[in-house]
């Protein structure tokens, strides 16, 4: 009779075990839950040569350079910032990705990385990535299909 009660026991301990294991418990009975704080998630913030340099300055005026080159020379750029505002709502966002690496064999790197697109608070859905070369006289464009990039007559021709 001792034996077969003994029985029962292990074999309810055994389930026990097994449930709170599938059920992702990890509290053995009596005990409570301590909590814990909530993980932080690090803000996204735009690639630079060194991740931990903060934006001075030089930067702003670099990115205000560059996005106004762009701009004054893609007018596509105001027409879908147009597009968004009249049509949804939406705002435009232009940020840059990347500066020109001359030391890359990388065409996209040795160039301005700029990316345009919509800004929907969680988060951004790109319209295109263009790249302005370091003497801002050419534009690139990165063809979506291809990933290549392509010169701005080439795209314009796919609008």
């Amino acid at each position: 009779m001792f034996k077969s009660k003994l029985r029962i026991v292990t074999l309810l301990l055994v389930v026990f075990v097994a449930l709170a294991v599938l059920s992702g418990c990890n509290l053995l009975p009596g005990q409570t839950p301590t909590p814990t704080a909530a993980p932080t998630v690090a803000p996204t913030a735009v690639p630079t040569e060194e991740p931990t340099a903060v934006p001075n300055d030089d930067t702003q005026n670099v990115e205000e350079t560059v996005f106004n080159y762009l701009e004054e020379n893609v007018p596509e750029i105001a027409e879908y910032r147009d597009y968004l505002e009249n049509n949804n709502g939406g705002t435009l966002i232009m940020r840059l990705d990347g500066t020109p690496d001359e030391t890359s064999n990388d065409e996209f790197a040795r160039n301005y990385q700029i990316y345009v697109g919509e800004d929907l608070g969680d988060h951004t859905s790109r319209w295109y990535s263009f790249y302005v070369n370091k003497d801002m006289d050419e534009i690139k464009v990165e063809d979506v299909v291809s990933g290549e990039l392509i010169s701005l007559a080439a795209w314009r021709k796919t609008l």
